[in-house]
């Protein structure tokens, strides 16, 4: 990444100086507003621009969360942004996840996806070092699922994905050491819910869940997941009991991942036997 410049946001929110947080503010918001809608434009994939600024507010040792920009005269008043890239630790769980991450196609020569997700590993590593004091167990990736999201491999239309989900999933397992993890996986709101709409409303069901870098965390299992996903949700939508939410495909996910620690059953979905797959899918 030569002559790349690298906003940290959350080392400059830190660092407590006024000047440097307005501008790294400025900069947050076009980001928001631009590359990352872009990205995802569909709702209940994106999170609002005020959650990251509380997040960055309230510091690491509450808010747990990377977010990084990369590019060039990133700190001026007109930022060339050429990636970006949430990641965030659930709460006590040690356990991570890359949020997003974008990058702008006509810089692909000069930054990888793989170098921003790098980047981003380290970073979770030091600050869940510091928060949780122990390393850190796993790193997770979500990406749509190919089988449920209606992609036009002839016609892309950006509004329903920014590249063709089956290439991505492709993508991400040859290039990033991500392994899919086997179960049937539902991300739950990603703000809090006032009534049963904007559950309904909120649940994803058209994501897969990934481990990424998965030889490097080979000792993850379904406690530690059970655990992650409890925690995420009470970070993001303040719901600790997922089974609270009353909803089919988040309870059947929970149930999953139960069977899976009462019978010792793998995460990795290429582990798993044919009879544990079936077991699973009968829930």
């Amino acid at each position: 990444m030569i002559d790349i410049e690298i906003a940290d946001f959350t080392e400059i929110f830190e660092n407590k100086d006024i000047k440097q947080i307005d501008t790294a503010t400025s900069l947050l918001i076009k980001i928001h507003d631009g590359l990352y809608n872009q990205t995802f434009p569909l709702p209940n994939e994106q999170e609002k621009v005020e959650y990251w600024l509380e997040n960055l507010n309230s510091g690491v040792e509450k808010g747990q969360h990377v977010y990084v920009a990369f590019g060039y005269n990133l700190m001026s008043e007109n930022p060339e942004v050429i990636g970006f890239a949430v990641g965030g630790i659930a709460g006590k769980s040690s356990c991570g996840l890359v949020e997003y991450l974008v990058r702008d196609k006509k810089y692909s020569k000069v930054l990888s996806g793989k170098q921003i997700c790098e980047y981003v590993e380290k970073r979770l590593q030091n600050i869940n070092s510091k928060i949780n004091n122990e390393p850190l167990k796993a790193i997770l990736w979500e990406a749509n699922n190919p089988d449920k999201i209606n992609y036009d491999e002839d016609n892309p239309d950006p509004l329903v994905d920014c590249m063709s989900p089956k290439k991505r999933c492709d993508l991400i397992e040859r290039k990033y050491g991500a392994k899919k993890i086997g179960i049937d996986y539902v991300q739950g709101p990603l703000s809090p819910c006032k009534n049963e709409e904007d559950i309904k409303n909120g649940m994803c069901e058209t994501l897969l869940l990934y481990m990424y870098n998965a030889d490097n965390y080979h000792n993850f299992n379904a406690k530690d997941l059970y655990e992650y996903i409890c925690c995420f949700n009470e970070d993001v939508n303040g719901e600790k009991n997922p089974y609270n939410f009353r909803h089919c495909g988040m309870d059947k996910m929970m149930r999953q991942l139960q069977i899976m620690i009462d019978n010792d059953i793998p995460l990795l979905l290429e582990q798993q036997t044919e009879e544990q797959i079936k077991m699973l899918k009968e829930v």
